[in-house]
């Protein structure tokens, strides 16, 4: 069990799915976003991911930001979208995550950013920041992931 004080802050990371064993089709590859901020990946109507935060009460009990409430806002030019909001904690004894969410398209992506605040101490299983791949789409496959401040790295998933 990992141990986390308030004022956990800043997780920035660019998201690309490009993939070198999946046969490249001439649709778009869009993203959506949810009312909490999940993104949602599709190219054409298949859908090829989805990413979000995720915390983990006592037990591996799972809080997905999709069940998470929001508020969701333009940057300042209409650079992206912000999302404010609270997601509980399962088995914390009411402790929740306050986050702020901000979203804003790259060339070839987005950039995420969460400043995220925990509401007292508590106990957590896990917390994280998930990108969801459909097996039967990626099983066996590589996919390219860039780094913000690094070359992209080439990740090989599981059969």
């Amino acid at each position: 069990m990992s141990r986390f004080a308030r004022g956990l802050s800043a997780l920035a990371l660019a998201v690309f799915l490009g993939s070198t064993g999946v046969s490249r089709s001439q649709d778009a590859t869009t993203i959506k976003l949810g009312p909490s901020g999940i993104l949602e990946i599709s190219r054409g109507e298949a859908a090829v991911g989805m990413v979000e935060l995720s915390a983990h009460g006592a037990g591996w009990t799972h809080a997905p930001q999709k069940e998470a409430k929001a508020e969701v806002s333009d940057l300042p030019d209409k650079a992206g979208k912000q999302f404010i909001g609270t997601l509980a904690v399962p088995k914390t004894e009411g402790g929740t995550i306050r986050y702020i969410q901000t979203v804003k398209p790259l060339s070839q992506g987005v950039q995420i950013e969460y400043d995220l605040t925990m509401t007292k101490e508590m106990k957590v299983s896990g917390l994280q920041f998930s990108l969801y791949l459909p097996v039967e789409a990626y099983a066996g496959k590589e996919v390219l992931i860039p780094q913000v401040r690094d070359d992209p790295k080439l990740v090989g998933l599981p059969k």
